[in-house]
């Protein structure tokens, strides 16, 4: 997906590159490394359904002296449906929101990212700009709902992501740019998002995704 192509592309421009996934440890590390000639990739684990392994990532970056001068935030997930975590809560706010706030934030307060003139860049969505207002009487709370709200539920959990970045810029720059925050949608990208859809739409999604969107 997004996050292979953007590894790949800083690789290939000499970048050191630190790559936190779920899986594809080591194999898909080589393959940046054998795609990009770039032998510098390092790969840590980490899953976003669960605090406990965000805070071992922080610490393992910790103690690994790691400093990043470019942090790309891009992870999300589009499920069937509603699904609570570990930790009580739900699986898209989780992965789509609340796990990136929280990992940015300790990124940033704990020196991991350096400070002058280092970038976060998150990989949010246009359909951030579909909810019509913030809910939060129910922020947090674990909502139950299927295939017919997803869509609704990621481009509002989009918003709560792309209005943190604007309030994380803010907070990070007085006067002038120390740590450039910058949110961007993709656009329309085949990047396999939709692997939960029901069975029976695989095969339309899968046409309409070859035809009309790009490769990552």
């Amino acid at each position: 997906g997004l996050g292979f192509a953007a590894a790949k592309r800083m690789a290939a421009a000499g970048a050191e590159v630190i790559m936190a996934v779920r899986s594809g440890i080591p194999e898909k590390g080589q393959q940046i490394r054998d795609l990009s000639g770039n032998s510098k990739v390092t790969m840590y684990h980490v899953d976003l359904l669960d605090f406990k392994s965000i805070k071992t990532l922080v610490d393992n970056l910790l103690k690994d002296e790691i400093k990043l001068d470019l942090l790309i935030s891009n992870a999300a997930m589009v499920p069937l449906k509603s699904r609570q975590t570990s930790q009580g809560l739900e699986e898209m706010f989780m992965v789509n929101y609340l796990a990136p706030f929280y990992l940015i934030n300790q990124i940033v307060n704990l020196g991991i990212l350096k400070w002058q003139g280092s970038r976060i860049i998150i990989v949010s969505s246009e359909s951030h700009r579909n909810p019509k207002a913030f809910d939060w009487e129910n922020f947090g709370k674990y909502h139950d709902y299927g295939i017919n709200e997803t869509v609704s539920r990621y481009g509002y959990f989009k918003l709560l992501l792309t209005t943190f970045g604007n309030e994380l810029h803010r907070r990070l720059n007085n006067g002038k740019i120390n740590v450039a925050v910058r949110m961007l949608c993709p656009g329309p990208v085949n990047s396999n998002i939709a692997r939960e859809a029901p069975g029976w739409m695989q095969p339309l999604l899968k046409g309409v995704f070859s035809l009309f969107f790009k490769s990552p």
